[in-house]
């Protein structure tokens, strides 16, 4: 999706006088979750929820998009710090969730670098759903949570599993017959050209004595 920025915040960008941030939230089943890659906690982010600080901890893989509407995934990574509120076994907890399919909407959010407060508010700039999510273990005790996530613009490419029956065409037009052996007309053999005997027809052009041509004919 496009996103316009203020010319303002653009000119502190071009800057350097904007820090940038991003925010995740997951609607799972046992609740919705916030977190962002600040410090600290950002109460009533997008949503409604208090968005948990994870910093470096958190990383989100570059959004891009294609004008053919090509699904892009993206990643999302968490990294474990022992004796820290993100600890191996909290990034474990995912596997208690139904997490497949679930909901997940990405911001981007710009602060002041001084006094830290936001300019011109959060804007969505992706969202999509959790595909898969993959546990990387260190020997060290350290873990990083992969979460791989599909884009809305999927939909896009996904063809519709019903076809247009005939009673589908009355309720258009009550005397609009175009429907009307469509469900027949699929299973139905049409013989075609000669056929030098009286066998059942294959639908493939028949060699052999009779009708057929000669060597040197046209």
């Amino acid at each position: 999706m496009a996103e316009t920025i203020h010319a303002d915040i653009q000119a502190a960008l071009d800057e350097g006088r904007v820090v940038e941030n991003f925010m995740v939230r997951f609607n799972l089943d046992s609740g919705t979750y916030g977190f962002w890659t600040g410090l600290g906690i950002h109460e009533s982010g997008p949503g409604g929820v208090d968005y948990q600080g994870a910093g470096s901890l958190m990383e989100v893989a570059a959004i891009s998009e294609t004008q053919d509407a090509t699904s892009i995934p993206i990643e999302i990574r968490f990294s474990s710090v022992p004796n820290t509120d993100l600890t191996p076994d909290v990034l474990a907890g995912i596997e208690s969730e139904t997490y497949k399919g679930r909901t997940v909407r990405i911001y981007r959010i710009y602060k002041d670098p001084s006094t830290r407060a936001s300019l011109g508010g959060a804007r969505e700039v992706w969202a999509g759903t959790i595909d898969q999510v993959e546990h990387i273990w260190s020997v060290g005790g350290d873990a990083v949570l992969l979460i791989k996530c599909e884009s809305r613009s999927l939909d896009a490419q996904k063809t519709g599993f019903r076809m247009r029956s005939n009673e589908d065409q009355k309720l258009i037009d009550a005397a609009d017959k175009f429907f009307h052996h469509s469900a027949t007309a699929g299973s139905e053999s049409i013989e075609w050209g000669k056929r030098p005997d009286k066998r059942a027809a294959t639908g493939k052009l028949s060699g052999g004595r009779g009708r057929g041509l000669r060597p040197g004919q046209d």
